[in-house]
C-alpha cells in the first residue's frame, strides 16, 4: 500500500513496526559482534605463543585446578594469569 493512501493511525503503526524491526536487527549484530568478541578472547586466552592463559575466577575450580596443576604453576611463573 502506497503511504500517501494510509490513514493517519496506519502511518504510526507502520513506522513504529520499521523501528521495531529496525531495533531487533540491530540487537542481532551487537549480538553477534559480542559473541565474536568473546570468541576471539577466549582464542587468545587459550593461546599465547601456543601456551595456555588463565583466569583467576578458573582457579578457584579445585577439580579443574588439580587437573590442570602443573600447567597453572607453571602460567603463575611466566605471567599467563589474569584477573577475570
Amino acid at each position: 500500500m502506497d503511504t500517501s493512501e494510509m490513514t493517519p493511525q496506519q502511518k504510526s503503526a507502520r513506522r513504529a513496526r520499521i523501528e521495531r524491526e529496525q531495533m531487533q536487527a540491530l540487537r542481532q549484530v551487537q549480538q553477534a559482534q559480542a559473541a565474536a568478541r568473546a570468541q576471539a578472547q577466549q582464542a587468545q586466552e587459550r593461546s599465547m605463543n601456543g601456551t595456555r592463559r588463565y583466569r583467576r575466577s578458573e582457579l578457584s575450580d579445585p577439580v579443574f585446578f588439580r587437573e590442570n596443576q602443573a600447567d597453572i604453576m607453571k602460567a603463575l611463573k611466566e605471567g599467563r594469569v589474569h584477573e577475570g
